[in-house]
């Protein structure tokens, strides 16, 4: 996916929320991007393979209030489903019983009807909502396991003419597999990847055998990911 002529580049550093060691890559995109072209190349730098739905949350420049960037702006899935499964998950976090966490989830939704509309991330572009001022946004991936990525706009800088864009220049740790159960499951795994003694024979087949949580290849994302995934989340 080559965007439209530009001169900046927005470089984003992408992490993964509650994982740690951190998960984390560092991009360069050009500033012509909508949040669907970010999108693909959080996809591709991070490790995903775009098998489920996800969306932007952003503060709108010009409001203060947050506001969502999703794939159809008109389909009740985000409105109903989304924010309801995140809500919940929070909610377990807390160990709130059945009853707060009703509250806390009718709170939410509460405050969800009166929040800014949705924006369509195929006709928005990058340059109109991130800034130095304005430079965090959330990317929520898999509304089933729920992984949160902060994404922060760490510089924009003067286009290079012999680099090609989006261009990922480090990083560290692999990404979890797809339908791992989310961030939790995940800690859970590598916990037990320290431990010989509670390794979990069919756990160790559904992740694969082989699988490091260590291990980053740069030059792989940069020649194969990108050119190979750009492509498939169109």
């Amino acid at each position: 996916m080559v965007s439209k002529s530009f001169k900046k580049v927005y470089q984003f550093k992408i992490r993964l929320i509650d994982i740690e060691p951190p998960i984390w890559r560092r991009i360069q995109v050009p500033e012509s991007y909508t949040f669907f072209e970010l999108h693909a190349a959080i996809q591709a730098a991070m490790g995903w393979n775009c098998y489920h739905l996800h969306e932007f949350q952003i503060v709108h420049p010009k409001t203060g209030k947050e506001a969502r960037v999703v794939t159809d702006p008109d389909e009740e899935a985000f409105d109903s489903f989304s924010f309801e499964q995140g809500f919940k998950r929070i909610a377990e976090k807390q160990n709130l019983t059945e009853e707060q966490k009703n509250i806390f989830l009718h709170m939410h939704k509460m405050i969800m009807e009166n929040s800014e509309p949705v924006f369509d991330e195929r006709k928005e572009k990058i340059s109109d909502w991130f800034s130095t001022d304005n430079n965090v946004a959330i990317y929520i991936y898999d509304f089933g396991d729920w992984f949160e990525h902060e994404v922060k706009l760490e510089k924009i800088l003067p286009r290079e003419n012999n680099t090609h864009y989006p261009n990922c220049i480090a990083g560290k740790r692999a990404c979890p597999p797809e339908d791992c159960g989310g961030p939790g499951a995940y800690m859970e795994f590598l916990k037990m990847l320290k431990d010989p003694q509670s390794k979990d024979i069919e756990l160790m087949h559904w992740y694969g055998e082989d699988f490091d949580p260590e291990y980053f290849d740069l030059k792989t994302v940069n020649s194969n990911r990108f050119k190979r995934y750009l492509r498939n989340c169109v």
